[in-house]
């Protein structure tokens, strides 16, 4: 069976993803780590692969904007839980 979305905790890969065109859905916090989410189509796992082997390429100025986002992204979660202590998290 499929599954239906493609998770990582990686932010670089995160934000590839974003940057060539990949919506994020969703972002969670659990055990102290943030999760990246993103529907599972077709191309995403061939995309990461790509990224892995260092055959990807990319817009920098997109690749540098997803970056900015996403590390707001995990500066808005460490606001809302005050301090490093995050517990469990799940948006």
């Amino acid at each position: 069976m499929k599954q239906l979305i493609y998770e990582t905790k990686d932010l670089y890969i995160a934000a590839y993803l974003i940057a060539i065109g990949h919506s994020l859905k969703n972002h969670s916090r659990y055990d102290g780590e943030i999760y990246f989410v993103f529907d599972n189509n077709e191309n995403i796992q061939q995309e990461v692969n790509k990224f892995i082997s260092r055959k990807a390429l990319v817009d920098p100025v997109a690749y540098s904007q997803s970056m900015r986002s996403l590390k707001s992204v995990l500066y808005a979660i460490k606001s809302e839980n005050g301090n490093n202590n995050y517990g469990r998290y799940i948006r």
